[in-house]
């Protein structure tokens, strides 16, 4: 599945709204991936990975306000959609973060 994922910093995160649920997963490192969405629609918002500290992963059609968004990467190019931009960093499945 194709998602637009923007990695924003966990303390700039405001998040307005009903009150979201969770649960957890495992990601390609092994390590929890907390995953929240809409617990009224079930839509999901962000999610948190365990391996990355400090950034949430939010969906970038969840964002109210317009903002300045150019992809800096392709995160799971294995699944690639034939439009999406070649010329950035691509990587088969997720990169470790360091």
């Amino acid at each position: 599945m194709f998602s637009a994922i923007v990695g924003v910093s966990e303390p700039t995160f405001a998040l307005k709204g009903n009150t979201l649920t969770s649960y957890v997963s495992r990601g390609d490192s092994g390590k929890p991936i907390h995953r929240n969405f809409c617990s009224n629609c079930g839509t999901p918002i962000f999610s948190k990975a365990e391996n990355s500290p400090g950034i949430l992963y939010l969906r970038a059609g969840t964002i109210d306000n317009e903002f300045d968004f150019s992809p800096k990467a392709n995160i799971y190019w294995r699944d690639h959609k034939d439009w999406l931009p070649k010329d950035i960093p691509s990587f088969e499945t997720m990169p470790s973060i360091k």
